[in-house]
């Protein structure tokens, strides 16, 4: 019997609260740190997260950066826009998001150059990248492929064109094409399709702390661990699911934020209980999906 390996990847977006300052980041860390250590106190399994850094991240909070490090998280690289989330989250002028005439969009050229200031910082070489508004462009794949990435996680398989607000009428990601949340390698000409790339691409599974950007298929943890349990199920081989987080999710900044620290860390108990079930960086689930792949 094939053994089974569902590795639960928790990434969170560090970036700058929808106020434009860190207070909360500065009020939920600590308890994210709490929260890791009662969930191997209790099960064994501690936790490791990706923290996908903000240009904004790195220049104002560097110490904490390599203090998330030197903890054993994985560092990666969050593109948004350098500059809009001192506007709070504004999009507007300077900031719009743009496709030239390669329908190459302007934050994606963000995530190569950032990587090697994180390099030229003293990090290991980032190697995970998820994208600012979770957008998700048809020449997203090939950008982060030639910039050194191997691996992805902004696609939001809904089934839906995405737009926000705070971008008006720009099309964030056409995910018509998928609705599957399983890890795949993307085809570099059509990145909603399976193909060949050197690029994993981890898509959204759940959100840890409610918010549930685009999501209509879990508004629960309850309802997550219930499709969780499944796809372990009918597991045979390797598979990932990737939960990803704000801090303004669990100050609650917004009225549609509803992330509780105490029902989060009831929900990673309860996964790390599973036989079968492991936390992993984005970087190592990746490689295990790549393993698996050439067998």
């Amino acid at each position: 019997m094939m053994m089974k390996q569902l590795h639960l990847v928790l990434v969170c977006h560090a970036e700058l609260g929808l106020d434009g300052t860190w207070h909360d980041y500065d009020a939920v860390q600590p308890q994210i740190d709490n929260m890791l250590q009662r969930v191997a106190d209790k099960t064994g399994k501690m936790p490791r997260i990706t923290y996908c850094l903000t240009n904004e991240f790195i220049v104002d909070k560097l110490d904490e950066a390599i203090r998330l490090h030197q903890a054993g998280h994985e560092i990666g690289v969050h593109a948004h826009l350098p500059g809009s989330h001192r506007k709070r989250h504004c999009y507007a002028e300077p900031y719009h998001l743009r496709l030239d005439a390669d329908g190459i969009l302007n934050q994606d050229l963000v995530a190569g150059p950032f990587r090697q200031i994180l390099v030229a910082l003293g990090f290991p070489v980032p190697v995970t990248h998820v994208s600012g508004m979770f957008s998700f462009q048809k020449t997203t794949i090939k950008v982060l492929e030639d910039a050194g990435f191997r691996v992805d996680c902004s696609l939001i398989p809904n089934g839906r064109i995405i737009r926000h607000a705070v971008c008006g009428d720009f099309v964030i990601a056409d995910n018509r094409r998928r609705t599957d949340r399983h890890a795949y390698r993307p085809s570099v000409d059509d990145p909603w399709e399976d193909g060949r790339s050197s690029l994993v691409e981890l898509p959204v599974s759940g959100n840890l702390g409610c918010a549930y950007f685009e999501m209509d298929w879990a508004r629960s943890l309850d309802q997550e661990f219930a499709l969780l349990r499944k796809r372990l199920d009918q597991l045979n081989g390797v598979d990932v699911y990737q939960s990803y987080w704000h801090h303004f999710e669990f100050a609650r900044s917004a009225t549609w934020a509803r992330g509780s620290i105490e029902q989060a860390t009831e929900f990673l108990v309860r996964c790390a209980r599973l036989d079968g079930v492991q936390f992993s960086t984005a970087r190592v689930a990746a490689g295990a999906y790549d393993n698996e792949m050439v067998k």
